[in-house]
């Protein structure tokens, strides 16, 4: 049922947040521009955008390394790597690289950018959230023999969640 809840929540975000675009003409582009100095890094970013819109997501990823090989200063790309990537490593040096890049985009580059790092940075409550209602679960489940102690401490834990505190105390033994 929580989970639910998010998933609304997440839908009502990303359909509020094109509302912002407004005050943007609308292009009769074909393909979406971008930002690059680079021929090459703008073939491997369509490749590997429609890689990524028929579920192909490593090759995506692939084509995505391979266009800010191509040229080290496109946003664009990074910001698609920090979103698609498997790697917390990697995930959180291309959306570092993709904030620091962003401000040299086009406007609308810089639209999409700046959504995909608020649903990124969403996305990470989101699991953050999961993983507590997990260990939450995982500490509900009573060993019979320490019954009483495991049920304290889960109350302990959702009054220490509550109150704000940073630092969880569980006993030890």
């Amino acid at each position: 049922m929580r989970l639910s809840t998010f998933t609304i929540l997440l839908l009502g975000f990303a359909l509020a947040l094109p509302l912002q675009a407004h005050h943007i003409k609308q292009s009769t582009a074909k393909e979406m521009p971008v930002t690059t100095s680079s021929p090459k890094a703008r073939e491997l970013f369509q490749r590997a955008l429609i890689d990524y819109e028929n579920l192909y997501l490593e090759r995506a990823n692939i084509g995505w390394r391979a266009a800010v090989q191509a040229d080290p200063n496109f946003a664009l790309a990074y910001v698609f790597i920090a979103y698609n990537s498997t790697d917390p490593a990697e995930a959180h040096t291309a959306q570092e690289k993709a904030k620091l890049l962003a401000p040299k985009a086009s406007p609308g580059e810089r639209l999409l950018i700046q959504w995909m790092l608020v649903a990124l940075d969403f996305l990470a409550i989101i699991r953050a959230l999961v993983q507590a209602d997990r260990t939450l679960d995982d500490v509900s489940r009573p060993d019979p023999r320490l019954a009483s102690r495991q049920v304290g401490e889960k109350n302990l834990l959702c009054v220490t969640l509550f109150a704000g505190e940073t630092e969880i105390p569980l006993s030890g033994g």
